[in-house]
């Protein structure tokens, strides 16, 4: 995962993004699929069309919308997944959830099945508070996971993750696979997370 090493500073410090950053604001959407809609061997995010465009629209908005109730100058960075920010420790921060055995942000609400997106500004804010639950005492995702790449002291081995190798490496698996979902699948959280009614999110046509 040498591409992590990269831009390592504006990873850990926003103000590398904007300058005079001063705060984070955090978003996340639930993409959970139907059971009847999900495709064997595919990542149910990859189920829908590219994501990307409509959240970082959706981030300009809400932008806008703090600009005009702020009533000063703010400036903003729209981040959506493609830019070198620590989006999942950022969310965790954030109170949007607590980060898994899996490595996943977990949404005791929302569950796991969601794409985060970021608006750094210049505006001070006062920060939300974590959220302080764990999964710890549950091993399912660790037991379900097929490459073995979840350890169960906490470690991960990403050239064991089936996700990681035929999205990040397109290592097509010989049936096609692409990405694994059964960290998330397997989840108590995921069981009970509401189904994605998001009209934002368009179902490719397979």
């Amino acid at each position: 995962m040498e591409y992590m090493n990269r831009n390592f500073q504006k990873r850990i410090n926003p103000a590398e993004l904007l300058k005079d950053a001063k705060s984070v604001i955090c978003v996340a959407l639930n993409y959970k699929p139907k059971d009847t809609e999900r495709k064997t061997g595919t990542a149910n995010f990859a189920l829908y069309e590219d994501y990307h465009p409509f959240i970082k629209n959706l981030l300009f908005r809400l932008a806008d919308f703090i600009k005009d109730s702020a009533g000063v100058n703010v400036k903003f960075k729209a981040c959506v997944d493609s830019a070198p920010v620590a989006e999942r420790s950022l969310a965790q921060r954030a109170g949007l959830g607590f980060i898994g055995r899996n490595h996943i942000l977990i949404n005791p609400t929302l569950g796991l099945q969601m794409l985060l997106g970021e608006l750094i500004t210049d505006l001070p804010l006062a920060p939300d508070k974590p959220i302080t639950q764990s999964c710890s005492g549950c091993d399912r995702c660790i037991t379900a996971c097929p490459g073995e790449a979840l350890k169960p002291d906490g470690g991960f081995d990403a050239n064991r993750c089936i996700s990681y190798l035929t999205i990040e490496h397109n290592r097509r698996a010989d049936n096609g696979q692409f990405g694994c979902d059964e960290c998330l699948l397997t989840c108590p959280y995921n069981s009970i997370a509401p189904i994605c009614k998001n009209k934002n999110f368009k179902r490719l046509i397979f």
